[in-house]
């Protein structure tokens, strides 16, 4: 890409770019192909997808969507710890395959077996701190090192998590006196999602976001809730760091999509994977209980999951017990543009979100972009203020299943009559598309290059 002295530079550092696909890649890309318009160019540093944890989904189909004159640096990574437990996990199966009966522990080797086990976790935790990407820093510090020696770059943005990539970007910033801004997309601390056995680790990972967002020249949150807790937590850093920029969508992925639905039948649909913390049980008992008071049927409606299921006991044995096997279906991951096809063909779009107070899945937006209702499976917190504030659809505890059959029949009743389901429209929701909030990110830019210039001027470091 021939470089235009009137167009300024930014390093984009993000380990989600595609091919890698998830919710972090459509922010990443949301403003990748909006900076141009503003008069900034990104030279984007990521990971190889070849070096890339394989819990990360593929989705070639998103490199389309990627502007072809925006160079990209991937470079390697390397997780021992990772290769390391893997091997002991294939030995440790051939071992106990070899064995008839595994023996019986004697009582005084019990203490020293809980030992030994406590330090096989203590060990990986060293090499996963702050996250399974730390041997990814070395490889990218270089690259990001060399790009900025090489090229006029005027502000460093990194996205996290993971959180090595605000390491690596607070180390440039540092070295190379460029401005920066860090994105949080999620809490880092204090996650809910995030399992913590190891106090030490705890205190390790506070002193690194503290550092972060003490040395950043901004520190954007994607929800109002996280940027507060942020300005709580680390009260010595001035509270005018924290800006608050959200998730959103990318309007010409939508004005793609064939509304036109043939299937007769009330279709709820939910995209993404499931997990222990984003199990859909209440729905599914829900309607089971529904079918039994014969308010659904196979002829009227259907429920359907696209995406990855990391939950072992949702099956076709559970939906057999609850004898809803003909109302409910379960569609492997698809690339992104069938799956928002799949969601546009739909009625009613589910959202699992329970126990996080702090976030907003960023499928929240896509729904939105979408138009049709939701139906959110929430506590307090960010998701379900959004869904009420922005009135798009509905709120029900997971906790309530009683609550959660009561409305689901209420939208039967609705879709029998023919009557719509009135939401806000989409045009209420400007303030979500990404020209608006790629404009957001770039004023940081500006914003932090000129206090770099005035505090130069002052003699500030």
């Amino acid at each position: 890409m021939a470089e235009n002295q009137s167009t300024k530079k930014v390093l984009f550092i993000a380990y989600q770019i595609p091919p890698i696909a998830g919710p972090a890649v459509q922010r990443h890309l949301r403003f990748l192909v909006r900076l141009d318009l503003f008069g900034w160019s990104p030279f984007v540093l990521t990971v190889n997808p070849k070096c890339a944890e394989d819990y990360y989904p593929m989705d070639r189909s998103l490199m389309k969507k990627m502007p072809i004159d925006i160079p990209i640096e991937r470079t390697r990574s390397f997780n021992p710890m990772d290769k390391l437990l893997s091997f002991r996990q294939r030995l440790k199966s051939r071992l106990c395959a070899n064995k008839a009966v595994t023996p019986a522990v004697p009582k005084e080797n019990e203490k020293r077996g809980r030992l030994v086990n406590k330090i096989k976790d203590f060990i990986p935790e060293i090499f996963r701190t702050p996250d399974r990407q730390i041997g990814w820093y070395l490889f990218v510090f270089l690259k990001g090192s060399k790009i900025i020696r090489n090229h006029r770059i005027d502000a460093i943005y990194s996205s996290g998590n993971p959180w090595t990539c605000h390491l690596v970007a607070l180390s440039l910033a540092r070295l190379f006196g460029v401005p920066w801004i860090a994105d949080f997309r999620d809490p880092w601390t204090q996650n809910p999602y995030k399992d913590r056995q190891f106090e030490i680790f705890e205190r390790i990972n506070q002193l690194f976001e503290h550092q972060v967002v003490k040395n950043a020249s901004f520190v954007v949150c994607n929800t109002i809730p996280l940027r507060e807790r942020m300005e709580n937590l680390y009260e010595d850093v001035d509270p005018y760091k924290y800006v608050y920029i959200s998730n959103g969508y990318w309007k010409p992925l939508f004005q793609q999509l064939e509304y036109n639905k043939t299937d007769n039948r009330l279709i709820i649909s939910h995209a993404g994977t499931l997990y222990a913390r984003r199990s859909p049980i209440s729905i599914l008992k829900a309607i089971s209980a529904l079918k039994k008071k014969r308010v659904v049927n196979n002829d009227n409606f259907l429920l359907k999951f696209v995406g990855g299921k990391g939950i072992s006991d949702i099956n076709t044995d559970l939906l057999a017990t609850l004898d809803i096997v003909d109302l409910v279906k379960f569609t492997p991951r698809v690339e992104h543009h069938d799956a928002l096809q799949i969601l546009a063909q739909s009625d009613v779009l589910l959202l699992i979100q329970p126990d996080t107070k702090l976030q907003i899945p960023g499928k929240l937006f896509e729904y939105m972009a979408v138009g049709h209702p939701i139906l959110a499976i929430a506590g307090d917190g960010a998701t379900s203020d959004l869904i009420e504030s922005e009135k798009i659809g509905f709120v029900v505890n997971p906790k309530h299943i009683d609550a959660l059959e009561e409305l689901i029949k209420f939208l039967m009743e609705k879709f029998k009559k023919g009557d719509p389901l009135k939401i806000m429209p989409a045009e209420s929701h400007a303030k979500y598309e990404s020209l608006a909030l790629t404009e957001k990110l770039v004023e940081l830019f500006e914003r932090s290059i000129e206090k770099r210039k005035i505090d130069a001027c002052c003699g500030k470091k």
